[in-house]
């Protein structure tokens, strides 16, 4: 897939995601404004990566700053949606760490060099809190099957859960097989429409438009 047409399209649908939010945001619960800071913040990341692209300016810095800022928006968008206190610590424990870890990478290798370990911490620190605040949307009582908890869930957790092996072997592929990289990037890009595809009916889904949905579960506000 030509590069230009993957960052139109990227741009495309993650503005349309955010346009969606700010249109439903008064029907928003925390989870759901804070999930919408994240796609915000992806605007501005892709817009300021795609130019320093076309400009021929390295931008991987601007991709290692967006990836913990991503991680810590999202984390927090789970530790809201979740109510159990003890879970909630563990998972601020562990992001804690994971964060301690990216600093790490990112002070021995520098921003130049894509911190990929750290990011296939992150990514699969996200899937298990997804899949916990999934657990709790699913067997809250009365709350429908399709809500926007589990929209907003099970686009994080495929995505995240694609990008742990892709990413785990970023920098080998890129080195040793980068046809097969390009390959697997083209797959990435299918994973990246359902979740932020999902992101934006999870937004509707918050207004409750036509649909019995509440505007948000017990365990949410």
């Amino acid at each position: 897939m030509p590069l230009y047409f993957y960052t139109l399209f990227v741009l495309i649908l993650i503005v349309a995601a955010l346009m969606f939010g700010i249109y439903f945001f008064r029907w928003l619960s925390a989870t759901g404004k804070l999930v919408l800071a994240q796609v915000a913040l992806g605007v501005v990341t892709e817009v300021t990566g795609s130019v320093m692209a076309y400009k021929h300016t390295a931008n991987t810095p601007v991709f290692n700053i967006y990836m913990v800022l991503e991680f810590i928006l999202l984390g927090s968008a789970a530790s809201v949606a979740l109510k159990d206190a003890t879970i909630r610590r563990l998972l601020i424990a562990a992001m804690a760490l994971a964060t301690l870890f990216y600093t790490y990478s990112i002070i021995t290798s520098g921003l130049h060099v894509f911190a990929n370990k750290a990011y296939v911490i992150f990514a699969f620190l996200v899937v298990i809190m997804y899949f916990l605040v999934l657990v709790k949307t699913s067997t809250a009582k009365g709350e429908k099957v399709i809500n926007p908890l589990s929209s907003i869930c099970i686009g994080h957790i495929i995505y995240f859960g694609a990008c742990i092996p892709l990413f785990s072997l970023l920098h080998y592929l890129n080195q040793n097989h980068p046809i097969l990289l390009k390959s697997l990037f083209d797959i990435n890009f299918f994973l990246f429409t359902i979740r932020y595809g999902l992101i934006a009916f999870a937004f509707y889904l918050f207004s409750g438009r036509k649909l019995t949905f509440k505007k948000a579960t017990a365990y949410d506000r």
